[in-house]
């Protein structure tokens, strides 16, 4: 997390725009439910605090209404021979682009072998 932090604060100081994106095997939806509560914030979550700490947004939540029912799954594993769904994949971007973005699409590439779902952004610029 450190390389991640130090690259950000960079890229900020620069007044850069950023895309940050990937599987960060951590949920976000945990990280809010814990905030809105008030209680202490994992250490596992610290990434997810940083990022809004610096204005940086979690696009599929500035687009979707994410709840239990609607969480938008990027991940399909089966665990336990039981099938596990989850959403670990994530883009965040800085406040020009979150401003600017457009649609999302989850897409499952057939082309590569993967548990993972792709998320596509599209933005006005």
């Amino acid at each position: 997390m450190n390389e991640i932090k130090r690259l950000l604060d960079k890229a900020k100081r620069k007044n850069y725009e950023i895309i940050m994106m990937g599987d960060l095997n951590n949920h976000y939806d945990s990280f809010l439910k814990r905030k809105q509560k008030g209680q202490q914030i994992r250490s596992k979550h610290q990434i997810f605090e940083y990022l809004e700490n610096i204005s940086m947004f979690d696009t599929t939540n500035l687009l979707f209404d994410i709840s239990e029912t609607n969480s938008r799954h990027t991940f399909y594993g089966n665990g336990n021979n039981k099938a596990t769904f989850s959403r670990i994949d994530y883009i965040w971007t800085s406040y020009f682009l979150a401003l600017q973005l457009n649609n999302q699409k989850l897409y499952r590439p057939n082309d590569i072998k993967t548990d993972h779902l792709m998320i596509l952004n599209q933005f006005f610029t």
